[in-house]
């Protein structure tokens, strides 16, 4: 069920935009693709290295670079953007007895396929994103789903229709259409989700 927690055309990059997404709220796969599409567009792919640790960087004034030290390797930078992205790290929460739950367990972070969940008595703890995006693809198939949550979430409406051709179409050829739709959709789903 992974997907945009907010419309496809606000969600992909401002300077390269997807006049092909089939939905309002894009699926992990288109979004993948995507992603994949942008590191070809701008020729990327040479420059990203998966995997690799950063150990240590130091800014050096000279050059007026970083110096980024990995597993190995020193590489120099013009620019080092920190992006950890701390809710990769999965965080359980202490309940009590936990470690005497004798049925399989996992995170949404770490999911595990082989755990089959069709048919059987399932318990989601949480209520954020990843449970939003879970609970609906997950709930036709278990016997019974229990949702445990410590502070409920607002409830917004996602009408998540596909896009027409004719949509598609003008989204790529009419000049402007496509900042008009990005600027309308930012103007309702963000800004007035603060107000």
């Amino acid at each position: 069920g992974c997907a945009c927690d907010i419309p496809s055309h606000l969600y992909g990059f401002s300077f390269a935009p997807n006049p092909e997404w089939s939905r309002v709220w894009a699926g992990q796969a288109e979004i993948l693709a995507y992603l994949h599409t942008v590191v070809d567009r701008f020729e990327l792919r040479d420059h990203i290295r998966l995997g690799w640790a950063a150990e240590h960087a130091a800014f050096d004034p000279q050059t007026d670079t970083w110096i980024v030290k990995t597993g190995g390797h020193t590489l120099r930078a013009r620019y080092l953007i920190g992006a950890t992205g701390p809710l990769r790290v999965p965080k359980f929460p202490a309940i009590t007895g936990v470690d005497e739950f004798a049925g399989p367990s996992m995170h949404s972070a770490r999911w595990d396929r082989g755990i089959e969940l069709k048919g059987r008595r399932v318990g989601i703890i949480g209520s954020a994103a990843s449970a939003v995006q879970m609970i609906p693809k997950l709930a036709p198939q278990t016997e019974h789903l229990t949702v445990f949550q410590r502070t409920a979430n607002y409830i917004v409406p996602k009408p998540n229709r596909a896009y027409t051709p004719l949509e598609k179409w003008a989204l790529a050829h009419i000049p402007g259409c496509w900042r008009l739709l990005r600027w309308m959709l930012y103007w309702r789903y963000e800004l007035r989700f603060h107000a």
